[in-house]
């Protein structure tokens, strides 16, 4: 992680004011101590290189705001001190696999007791039945969600330093759609207002800002309500009229063209390099392809689908 960083401080350490480092995403499955320790030493290296650019620090436990108070206080002025919110966790991730909430769908947000429902045979005996039956009715409510983004507000005014939400969200998969939207009128604005900046997770995905099912078209498919939830301009939608393309297009120069997406299939042992810089015909990169078989292909595909 050291050798890394120094060399992305070596890399960046006269560039914009604008770039940030953020030393790692939601580091979990290791003790504060540990954790910050590891932090303290990225610090020193990156120091060695670049004392001009802003260093995002955050706690172990997957970045939550209940270990910000763990970080020590670096001997550092420059440092903005990030957490995640996604709470609560039972709503933002109903719906989601690699949360062990897949089979669980329906719940609301606010809490409401006529809409609350039965916990899935899967789940049943774990902490999501507990939950449904007990403690949803308060971790469910606003008062609830604003408590806890309390607890970043109180540490920065304890430490006097800069604080960052690096990310929140809801899995739209499994929730309803006006509650999504009701949340998103809750965290960001509420973070807004305590001077609090934010990103959220994430642009185009399951907790993204477009339409569900669509083709992510910026001008066309934004979550209309979502974005007026939280308080951004929504630029006007138009309706997407899909015509034959008169004018001819690129699909690669140095790089894959706008509005194509790599789609390639290289099999277990293959390569496809969109950077190769051996043998090129014009600007600096080719598309190298090898080790491949049967079946295997260099995909680029169209969103949305062209009609050549």
């Amino acid at each position: 992680l050291i050798a890394m960083w120094t060399q992305m401080a070596e890399q960046y350490k006269n560039r914009s004011n604008y770039i940030l480092y953020e030393i790692i995403n939601e580091p979990h499955d290791i003790s504060d101590s540990k954790w910050n320790a590891i932090q303290q030493n990225v610090l020193q290296a990156i120091r060695e290189v670049d004392s001009k650019h802003s260093i995002i620090v955050t706690g172990a436990g997957w970045g939550s705001y209940n270990n910000l108070k763990y970080i020590p206080e670096y001997e550092d002025d420059n440092l903005v001190y990030s957490f995640h919110f996604y709470d609560p966790f039972l709503f933002t991730h109903q719906g989601a696999g690699w949360a062990n909430l897949g089979p669980l769908s329906g719940v609301p947000f606010p809490y409401d007791e006529s809409r609350m429902p039965e916990c899935p045979d899967e789940l049943k005996g774990t902490w999501v039945e507990n939950s449904l039956k007990n403690s949803y009715k308060t971790d469910g409510t606003v008062e609830k969600v604003k408590e806890l983004i309390n607890i970043a507000i109180k540490f920065r005014d304890d430490r006097n330093v800069p604080i960052f939400c690096g990310e929140f969200g809801v899995y739209m998969a499994n929730s309803d759609p006006n509650d999504r939207v009701f949340w998103y009128g809750v965290v960001p604005p509420y973070l807004s207002d305590n001077n609090i900046p934010w990103t959220m997770w994430d642009y185009k995905g399951g907790f993204g800002l477009f339409e569900p099912g669509s083709a992510g078209l910026f001008d066309y498919d934004l979550n209309v309500p979502l974005l007026q939830a939280m308080g951004l301009n929504v630029p006007e939608q138009k309706e997407y009229e899909h015509t034959p393309d008169s004018s001819g297009f690129a699909l690669y120069s140095d790089y894959i063209a706008p509005g194509v997406f790599e789609s390639s299939w290289a099999g277990d042992n293959g390569i496809v390099n969109y950077y190769w810089e051996d043998n090129v015909v014009s600007g600096k990169f080719c598309i190298y392809w090898t080790e491949v078989g049967q079946y295997n292909h260099v995909g680029l595909d169209f969103r949305p689908n062209k009609d050549l």
